[in-house]
């Protein structure tokens, strides 16, 4: 029964990723063992199930391989944000991040990275960046 859960979830994913995934960077698989291995959506263009296994093959060449009796979930990620960090650095003195509304909501891009989707202000010192988090 398990089995063909983590089967199901793996062919919707698969049949939606070209849909879902244009504004994510990676799937994310994670085991039963509580692991979780992340792969760039760059580095596969096809999923492929042969014999109990996961393939993730990018043109004849496969990626990456996994048991399907080792899955657990597998889930698009990304970072949410074009900030890759800031002059002084990723947790620098003197960031606030404010909701739309001018809420006050962070101090860190760490804080940025916790938040949920929306649109937020980032400001160091006379800088102030408009982001947008999916």
């Amino acid at each position: 029964m398990k089995t063909l859960r983590i089967l199901f979830i793996a062919i919707v994913a698969a049949i939606g990723m070209p849909a879902m995934a244009d504004d994510y960077e990676t799937l994310t698989v994670s085991l039963i063992d509580g692991s979780e291995i992340e792969t760039s959506l760059f580095d596969f263009n096809v999923i492929k199930f042969e014999k109990g296994n996961m393939l993730f093959n990018n043109g004849d060449q496969t990626v990456k391989t996994f048991d399907m009796k080792t899955l657990h979930k597998m889930y698009f990620k990304t970072n949410g944000t074009s900030i890759e960090g800031t002059e002084a650095g990723e947790n620098a003195e003197g960031i606030a991040i404010f909701t739309t509304s001018g809420l006050k909501v962070g101090t860190s891009v760490n804080d940025l990275q916790k938040l949920p989707r929306g649109i937020y202000i980032i400001r160091q010192g006379e800088i102030a960046k408009k982001v947008m988090l999916k």
